[in-house]
């Protein structure tokens, strides 16, 4: 029994020492007298109750303590507990600042035509273009009522005729020369008393002036004639075209 009482104190602070470490402290009272008993017994041995002592885990060994008074953690199992439950969505944080502007997309399509938009202003009158064609002639327009002349008449001296006449039956050079002229009227007009309106035509009779004389004394040979004479700017009588009227 003496020799046995060094073996089960070894081991009574072997248990104690293990129970410290798993229970992180729980046993801590009794290690001092654990200790000193080992101590003051156990000595050096290297055989407990003839079981070997080791200072790595081996199968069939006896472990002694760190140190740090306990066992290293490679042996001593860890447990893992069940998973908790998940805890409760927290309150979303503040926003935060806005991030930097980022680059321009691409052009996207085109989009549909809008609507008309209201008719703007009048815009300022343009400059006259260019003069167009002359149109076609147009028909002809009806006879218009007659005139109050009694006797007229539009005289060609270039080709020595008369156009556009009413009651006048002739035209005639009176006996002084060239730019006299003789007009016949019908016998329904006097011409004695007759009062003559003439004028020198421009197209046919180029430029110069007519006159009308009172007195026919050089159309004898010409009755119930009108004498006038046809003359260029300087005066001197000169045959041209003429018109002539008799209100």
């Amino acid at each position: 029994m003496k020799n046995r009482l060094p073996t089960v104190l070894s081991a009574t602070a072997l248990v104690v020492a293990l129970l410290d470490s798993a229970t992180g402290g729980l046993a801590g009272t009794i290690q001092p007298v654990a200790r000193a008993i080992f101590a003051s017994n156990a000595g050096n041995a290297t055989t407990i109750d003839h079981i070997h002592v080791s200072t790595t885990a081996k199968a069939g060994y006896l472990l002694p303590l760190g140190s740090n008074k306990k066992f290293p953690l490679s042996v001593i199992p860890t447990l893992t507990g069940k998973t908790g439950k998940t805890g409760k969505t927290g309150s979303a944080g503040s926003e935060g600042p806005a991030g930097p502007q980022g680059p321009a997309g691409p052009q996207g399509p085109a989009g549909p035509q809008g609507p008309a938009g209201p008719q703007g202003p009048a815009g300022a009158q343009g400059a006259a273009g260019a003069q167009g064609q002359a149109g076609a002639a147009g028909a002809a327009g009806q006879q218009g009522i007659p005139g109050t002349a009694r006797a007229y008449a539009f005289y060609d001296a270039i080709h020595s005729q008369i156009k556009f006449s009413k009651n006048v039956t002739g035209v005639a050079q009176g006996t002084d020369g060239p730019g006299e002229w003789c007009v016949s009227l019908d016998p329904s007009i006097n011409a004695a008393s007759a009062i003559a309106q003439v004028a020198v035509e421009y197209d046919f009779g180029s430029t110069g002036v007519a006159q009308w004389a009172n007195e026919p004394d050089a159309c004898t040979a010409h009755p119930n004639s009108i004498e006038m004479w046809t003359l260029n700017l300087s005066g001197t009588a000169s045959p041209k075209s003429f018109t002539i009227i008799v209100p």
